[in-house]
């Protein structure tokens, strides 16, 4: 079901391991390795880096300590392979109204690797900008994570986002996929809007190309016809529910509900309705194709709890707000966001209700053995923080029924599956990429404790929280975070310890 990378791409995604600007050679003294197999941790452990590759991985006394190399102690502390977010859209062409700076659209980069992202599948935006930050990276110019690039949504008219490749045909669906894997992008990303007949075309042609695809199943496709059609990271989760139930005996329980009712209690009940009308027997037929046809899917749970509240003052985002970057945290006032302005509570209501389904969902998802991966679709999405919302998901993928083990693995093994780089990504072994990220505490006693970074490797460059901080100072602010919710409510400091 996966297609790799063409070669060529992922030659460009893995430039990093052989740096311009020279990584100096690092020994992570005896920490408690998490190393993303699925493995038991390992206490008293022992890495070394050289030249942007893991060189050796053991008990720290077998190791010892190699000549030319920067001692980094980690007793006490875990060491987990670097977080992926497999959604996210870092440029989103929503936000360009503002024409922001690129040294203010660069801030998400510092974001992602301060929360220890140190890998990112970028949807959607400006490809040249984001190969520019790519190369830029890869010199050690800019400090940032490891970027897989889609470049413009291919989307139907009139697209949902600004700069999208409009594909209004078939033979135009052909071509623009033809455009998108001459570019330079490393996969082809669809959206909602594409014609069945325009997406079908779109992924023959990916399909006799060996080029990748990956985004939303479009509104007008069926679930099963995207994963036939070789759709194999698909991204959020509306579309499944219309796989889900019988669609006539739905349309007559839709017309049931009292039209006489208030807008935002119609509204409630229409969402249980659809929530309640889902086929045990159909959903489960369709999870079992998903997982049997190797798809891997993205829930972003994050996103619909985020559109349940739009809440600033919520503790889960009031103390990023500072460190986004501008043009980000204006689109996410509801005053200049059309989608947002003049939402009532109950309108809110029923999006929290729908992220209740969501997370009931992802849990039947778990249980059939579908392959889930970390990704929050930061961008425009209102109050998720780009690179911390990470910590978010991996959160709520927990509280669906995953163990933390699994969830540390949908962010960092699984995401290297996906992408066909498995061979060099994704787990802390021998002779692979050295993108690391050490721990204050145990993420398998509590899936928060990702939140307290201590130090981040990204292509074998360390970033203690010194220069964490200083990546995402701004003048005035202090980040006293990671932080989280607790069972009461209240705001939780997790990290980083003073």
């Amino acid at each position: 079901m996966r297609t790799p990378l063409p070669a060529v791409l992922a030659a460009l995604c893995l430039a990093a391991a052989a740096p311009a600007v020279r990584a100096e050679g690092l020994l992570i003294r005896g920490a408690t390795l998490i190393d993303g197999t699925g493995a038991e941790p390992r206490a008293g452990v022992s890495v070394v880096v050289r030249d942007g590759r893991i060189e050796a991985v053991g008990p720290a006394e077998e190791i010892g300590t190699p000549e030319d190399v920067r001692i980094v102690p980690a007793e006490g502390a875990y060491l987990i392979p670097g977080l992926w977010d497999s959604a996210a859209q870092l440029d989103d062409s929503e936000t360009w109204q503002y024409s922001p700076p690129d040294a203010e659209k660069e801030r998400v980069l510092s974001l992602c690797l301060a929360a220890g992202v140190t890998g990112v599948r970028c949807f959607g935006g400006d490809l040249g900008l984001q190969h520019a930050w790519r190369a830029r990276i890869e010199l050690g110019e800019l400090a940032g994570p490891r970027l897989l690039c889609g470049g413009p949504w291919l989307d139907g008219s009139p697209p949902v986002k600004p700069g999208a490749r409009v594909a209004a045909n078939a033979n135009l669906g052909a071509h623009a996929l033809d455009e998108v894997a001459e570019s330079g992008a490393d996969f082809a990303p669809v959206y909602s809007k594409l014609r069945a007949d325009v997406f079908l075309a779109i992924a023959a042609r990916a399909r006799s190309r060996g080029f990748p695809l990956a985004g939303r199943v479009p509104q007008l496709v069926d679930v099963l016809q995207a994963t036939e059609a070789g759709l194999a990271v698909q991204v959020s989760l509306g579309a499944y529910v219309r796989g889900m139930y019988d669609h006539e005996a739905m349309r007559k329980r839709i017309m049931a509900i009292p039209v006489e009712l208030p807008p935002d209690e119609r509204r409630l009940r229409q969402i249980d309705t659809f929530f309640g009308g889902i086929e045990p027997e159909l959903r489960d037929r369709l999870l079992a194709t998903l997982r049997d046809a190797g798809v891997f899917v993205v829930p972003t749970l994050v996103v619909q709890q985020r559109r349940g509240t739009l809440d600033p003052t919520d503790p889960r985002v009031r103390p990023y707000l500072p460190f986004v970057p501008e043009h980000l945290r204006e689109w996410w006032k509801p005053a200049n966001n059309p989608d947002l302005r003049n939402l009532s509570e109950g309108w809110k209501a029923g999006e929290a209700r729908i992220f209740e389904h969501y997370v009931e969902m992802v849990g039947h998802m778990h249980a059939a053995g579908v392959q889930l991966l970390v990704g929050t679709d930061c961008g425009s999405n209102p109050l998720v923080v780009p690179g911390f919302a990470v910590h978010d998901e991996l959160e709520l993928l927990v509280s669906a029924g995953l163990t933390p083990m699994e969830a540390l693995r949908a962010a960092t093994a699984l995401p290297a599956r996906s992408l066909g780089l498995a061979a060099d990504l994704g787990t802390v072994e021998e002779g692979k990429l050295a993108d690391l990220v050490l721990l204050e505490a145990d993420p398998l006693e509590d899936i928060a404790n990702t939140r307290r970074v201590r130090a981040v490797v990204a292509a074998g460059r360390i970033y203690d929280r010194e220069r964490l901080s200083q990546l995402l100072a701004v003048p005035g602010e202090t980040m006293t975070l990671p932080a989280r919710v607790g069972p009461d409510g209240k705001l939780q400091v997790v990290g980083p310890p003073k």
